[in-house]
């Protein structure tokens, strides 16, 4: 397992990543809730004090990260990106699953920071994949992907359950070379 970094982890003046902590479950369940409406039908976002920390401890005892995504220095969180199911060895790739709470789509901040998790994730944890599986109605979802530079690979029916029901998914990747250009 690659040792844990600090909390802070990347800014750009603008936006700022850091690894989510306990003493963010008050704001991230009060914005989850606001977004309820935003959310549906793509994903669940823990909105209790129980499901927020039934999320986290997903990310002790793994490669797997929790990363807030921050306004400026890091007041307030905007939205999320995880990297999860972390695989070693020949492999080195993660899944990237990303949402923003409502009241800052569309302002841009999940954009910036992609470069700033490609820099952790490839640099500093030394991944060389990350793919995304992102249901085929979730537009907004599929451009973002898009304008960060992750590829369509495939499709896969059935392919996660979600709120109770199978869905079907896009699926996506980037590679470390393909996120080069973004890091520049």
């Amino acid at each position: 397992m690659i040792p844990r970094h600090q909390d802070f982890l990347y800014s750009t003046g603008q936006v700022m990543i850091r690894r989510l902590t306990a003493d963010d479950e008050e704001e991230f369940i009060k914005s989850a809730v606001e977004s309820i409406a935003f959310h549906r039908p793509w994903v669940v976002v823990p909105r209790s004090s129980d499901s927020f920390y039934r999320y986290m401890d997903r990310f002790k005892n793994s490669d797997d990260e929790a990363i807030a995504v921050c306004a400026g220095d890091g007041d307030p969180i905007v939205g999320f990106i995880n990297l999860t199911a972390v695989v070693r060895g020949p492999y080195q790739r993660a899944v990237v699953g990303y949402w923003v709470f409502s009241k800052f789509s569309r302002m841009g901040y999940m954009t910036r920071a992609f470069p700033l998790v490609y820099k952790f994730a490839f640099q500093d944890l030394g991944l060389h994949r990350l793919e995304a599986d992102i249901q085929p109605g979730n537009t907004r979802s599929l451009r973002l992907a898009k304008r960060v530079g992750f590829r369509r690979e495939g499709y896969s029916p059935n392919f996660i359950k979600i709120g109770g029901d199978w869905r079907d998914h896009v699926r996506l990747a980037i590679t470390s070379e393909m996120a080069d250009k973004f890091l520049q």
